[in-house]
């Protein structure tokens, strides 16, 4: 990644590129897409090629969905222990409960 062509300060990119104002909460996803495609890039002979749209859009959807897995981890980490049931005990995904959940996490692993 270090070594693609990114244009500027008299260099040109050899894709056409844009000016865009990004919000700022998803600006995050759309860098890392940005640099999964200046990455894959030379890989292709065309820079429109769908196929490497595609391929930069299946790396972001993996993130984000993984991203959001462990952010639902945490919330559930922090809001263990207000039940009587769950009193001085530790949290953990080990448990029945979060079987489906694993199997879930496991599939987007491997499989996005």
């Amino acid at each position: 990644m270090n070594n693609s062509i990114k244009g500027g300060r008299g260099k040109r990119a050899p894709y056409e590129t844009v000016m865009c104002r990004t919000p700022k909460p998803i600006k995050a996803v759309v860098e890392e897409r940005i640099a999964k495609y200046r990455e894959l890039v030379d890989s292709y002979d065309n820079p429109e090629d769908p196929q490497l749209i595609a391929a930069t859009a299946k790396v972001d959807e993996k993130t984000i969905i993984l991203n959001a897995l462990a952010k639902f981890i945490e919330i559930q980490k922090q809001d263990y222990g207000k039940n009587g049931a769950q009193k001085d005990k530790e949290f953990s995904l080990t448990t029945r409960k979060w079987d489906a959940f694993r199997e879930f996490q496991k599939f987007v692993e491997e499989n996005t």
